[in-house]
This record gives structure tokens, C-alpha cells and sequence, in this order.
């Protein structure tokens, strides 16, 4: 039986598109996880029986449990959890990017003007929109439907890491990406001379 396995993720043109947008427009980078993403997934569309541990309180020796989302490691997880956030976006009112079908833009539906942008990367959600009324409801509405961990601003002392990346804002709202931490636990790798000379 075939069913599908994709799920787009965010690219760095996504990120770089939505990080200069945020600049421009003076609006504060944030990132959010989804906690146990791929258990608030769509339902599997296949049946995968699984063995319990033993020992599980409620469960005759021998019975199989019937799986109803994706558990980490079966092939279509990111999928159903991508096709299950991708829904709730389109619901609440966020359209796919034509370009990077990761992205997200929001428009104010009263004159059309984009007042937000999302990426999704996995379980992760980079995101940047203007402060008003609309966008603070779209964020009740979405963390209502999907649960998510704290929100992290660019703004914030340390910023936030996004995909090994660090970013971070000043005063002025200017964007800066780095990968310091990652840079930093590098290690020289020692060769002989004699593997130099090869």
C-alpha cells in the first residue's frame, strides 16, 4: 500500500526571506517547538498493530494495541503532523507560500496586507508579525488548537537557536544569524605528516 512520506521543511531562503522581512518592517523574530509534535499529527491512514511492554497496566498478556498517530520513527509521522499544522494554518486564515511550501503568509483580511509570516521546520516554528489585535488572535487560536512551549524572541538577551542557528535582535530590530556555538565546539582534527603528505 502506498502513502505518502513528505513533508516540506523550511529552507534558508525561507528563513533568510522571513528574517529581512521582520527587519524591514520592524517586527520581532520568535520561534516556537511543538510539544510532541508527531502525536497531535493527523490519524494514521493505515492500521500498524504494535506489541505493548510488558507489564502495561490493562492489557491482557499477548494483546496487540492498535496505533492511531504516528509514533517517532515510522515513515509517515512527518508527514501527518505536517499535513495536520498545514491545516490548522489554512483554517485560520495563513496561505502557502507559492515558492517555499514551508512559509506561510498571513493577510489582513480587510485590505490584504501581510501582517504575518511563519516557517515550519519539523517540530519547529519561526515566525515574525506585526502587533495588533489580529495577529494576537491568530496566535490564541493556533496555541489553542496546537500545544507549543514558550515563545522565543530574538529580542531576548540571548536570542534563540532556529535550526543551529542563533538569532538575536537589537534595540532597532536588525536581524543578526550566527552559529557561534556551533563554530566553538569544533575541534582541531591532528593529522601525522606523513597523512599530510598524501
Amino acid at each position: 500500500e502506498f502513502f505518502r512520506r513528505d513533508s516540506p521543511t523550511g529552507s534558508l531562503l525561507g528563513t533568510h526571506l522571513l528574517s529581512a522581512h521582520a527587519a524591514n518592517r520592524g517586527w520581532i523574530l520568535r520561534a516556537l517547538d511543538a510539544t510532541n509534535a508527531y502525536f497531535q499529527g493527523d490519524r494514521l491512514s493505515r492500521d500498524i498493530y504494535l506489541r505493548p511492554p510488558r507489564g502495561l497496566a490493562g492489557v491482557p498478556e499477548g494483546a496487540l494495541l492498535k496505533a492511531e498517530k504516528a509514533i517517532y520513527g515510522f515513515t509517515d509521522a512527518a508527514r501527518n503532523w505536517w499535513t495536520r499544522l498545514k491545516g490548522v494554518f489554512e483554517e485560520l486564515g495563513a496561505q502557502v507560500s507559492k515558492t517555499e511550501p514551508a512559509l506561510f503568509h498571513l493577510h489582513d483580511p480587510a485590505d490584504g496586507r501581510l501582517i504575518g509570516i511563519f516557517e515550519v521546520h519539523v517540530d519547529d516554528v519561526l515566525y515574525a508579525m506585526e502587533d495588533s489585535g489580529k495577529t494576537a488572535d491568530f496566535m490564541r487560536r493556533l496555541t489553542s488548537t496546537i500545544e507549543f512551549g514558550k515563545a522565543k524572541a530574538a529580542t531576548d538577551a540571548n536570542g534563540f537557536e532556529y535550526c543551529g542557528r542563533r538569532y538575536r535582535q537589537n534595540d532597532a530590530l536588525q536581524v543578526t544569524i550566527d552559529m557561534e556555538k556551533y563554530a566553538t565546539s569544533l575541534e582541531p582534527v591532528k593529522m601525522t605528516r606523513e597523512r599530510r603528505a598524501e
